[in-house]
């Protein structure tokens, strides 16, 4: 485990993995606290994550991680809060959460009726 700058250590297999999973706590940190009270700053929220998960299968490295772990357990509640459409304007980000979810539903981490419905037919 890497050590953050304020000694807590951030999980991760290389300093690769450590240093992207501290990037996307601080996104959130900084980015996240605005969602509630303005739908754009949501709206711009989806827009980058979307953007950058595009060409990646996860937010820090090879593997699910501990990024991948926060960003979903933020997305998750705003997810359910989306309509279907608005779900399918982010097709990278909505298949990224309907990943992550599978591999968390298949390690037992999250229930079945916890699952956000992501219609893959109308995305793909």
């Amino acid at each position: 485990m890497a050590p953050s700058p304020n000694g807590v250590p951030i999980s991760g297999s290389d300093p690769l993995t450590a240093a992207l999973t501290y990037q996307w706590k601080e996104f959130l940190h900084y980015f996240y606290p605005g969602v509630d009270k303005d739908k754009s700053e949501l709206n711009r929220l989806l827009t980058q994550l979307n953007s950058y998960i595009e060409n990646e299968t996860f937010f820090a490295g090879l593997a699910c991680s501990e990024a991948d772990d926060v960003l979903f357990s933020v997305l998750r509640p705003i997810y359910t809060q989306l309509s279907i459409s608005q779900r399918q304007k982010y097709v990278s980000l909505s298949r990224w959460l309907d990943h992550v979810q599978y591999l968390k539903l298949q390690s037992g981490q999250l229930k079945q009726e916890e699952k956000v419905i992501i219609p893959i037919n109308a995305l793909y």
